[in-house]
């Protein structure tokens, strides 16, 4: 049986849609208004406060990490189908960019939650200080972050490849294409300039990325795609 002649591309990307969106609102709440609210930059003992103070917190942002993360081996499925009648090594490639941002990110995770195991009182750790705790705290979640932006060089990869696979798509629009090339390129070079000249790095860089993703989102949840011109160009109709 082909399955492909049972796969439902308007569906399948409607849940493509809704599943971006929780992983943007997820990463979104987690970095923006958790991780950056209670790091203070060079202020471990601060930074280690901050952290006791908002414990529930800390663990909330790690499963509006994690689920998100979950999803994605989902996504990673949708994407392989809808875009394989565009170029089925386009598709792979897309496949392999999100599966590896994945994977380092759901790495990173584990200093996230590091950062708070010690500063717990756990007998394990009793030969630390309070102070040597926090240092440890504070280094936890600043690897977090270096391990987060080594992520983004794989998610920028994927948003790339999807970008251009957009482009060759007859099924939607051309300018999501582009935005999501400009997407793309912004993840890339903010997370190279992040370790080869970190003062030129910025959130800034960042923020034509939302154009992208936001547009691949809301279409994807509206519109889903043209099915008939999908069809046509996965060969399922003349």
């Amino acid at each position: 049986m082909d399955l492909s002649k049972q796969f439902s591309p308007r569906s399948s990307a409607r849940l493509a849609g809704l599943i971006y969106l929780i992983v943007i609102s997820g990463g979104g709440f987690a970095e923006a208004f958790v991780r950056q609210r209670l790091l203070a930059p060079g202020d471990a003992h601060a930074t280690a406060a901050a952290i006791r103070a908002n414990e529930p917190l800390m663990r909330l942002a790690f499963a509006a990490d994690m689920i998100p993360l979950l999803l994605n081996m989902l996504l990673a499925a949708i994407l392989y189908q809808l875009f394989k009648a565009v170029s089925e090594r386009g598709a792979l490639t897309a496949v392999f960019f999100v599966l590896a941002s994945s994977a380092v990110q759901a790495a990173a995770m584990a200093f996230h939650f590091a950062s708070l195991v010690v500063l717990g009182a756990s007998p394990a750790l009793s030969a630390f200080d309070a102070a040597q705790l926090e240092q440890l705290s504070y280094l936890f979640l600043r690897l977090h972050a270096h391990a987060y932006t080594i992520a983004l060089l794989f998610f920028g990869g994927g948003a790339l490849t999807i970008g251009f696979l957009l482009l060759g798509s007859k099924f939607m629009p051309r300018l999501l294409g582009l935005l999501m090339c400009l997407a793309g390129l912004c993840y890339l070079t903010n997370s190279m300039l992040y370790f080869v000249a970190p003062e030129f790095a910025s959130i800034a860089i960042l923020l034509p990325a939302l154009l992208g993703e936001g547009g691949l989102t809301l279409w994807f949840l509206i519109v889903g795609v043209n099915a008939a011109a999908w069809r046509k160009q996965a060969g399922l109709e003349a």
